[in-house]
């Protein structure tokens, strides 16, 4: 009887800890994306290619990560907003300003969350 309590408790706590992880990582969304031409992601002029884009939803961070690596080419600050459906596919907005094509909001396919840039122009980091 012992042997089987303890096993119920392991199972337990194995479900439990799976349970956190979840919902741990659901505070991270990324998806690959490719630019098709130049696009300006806060301040940093990233080269049109393939990407992988990743922001977190507590800290309203986005990164941009070139694909096939660990290259992080640019991080910039925004804010994660509810939106009222799951997102069927990943996308992002872009706009123009002063002849350039400029990232303004990336939507993660299957989540409720929408990441919107400061568009204020000072809000970009380029890591080297």
């Amino acid at each position: 009887m012992k042997r089987l309590f303890n096993y119920a408790a392991l199972a337990m706590l194995v479900g439990a800890l799976t349970a956190l992880a979840g919902l741990a990582q659901d505070k991270i969304h990324s998806a690959h994306f490719v630019f098709s031409q130049d696009v300006k992601v806060g301040d940093t002029q990233v080269a049109k290619g393939e990407y992988k884009l990743r922001f977190d939803e507590e800290s309203g961070k986005l990164e941009v990560i070139k694909r096939g690596g660990d290259e992080v080419v640019a991080t910039v600050q925004g804010q994660v907003t509810d939106e009222p459906m799951k997102q069927k596919y990943s996308s992002f907005e872009t706009d123009t300003r002063d002849g350039n094509m400029v990232l303004k909001a990336v939507h993660i396919e299957g989540a409720h969350k929408k990441f919107v840039l400061d568009m204020s122009g000072t809000n970009a980091s380029i890591n080297q």
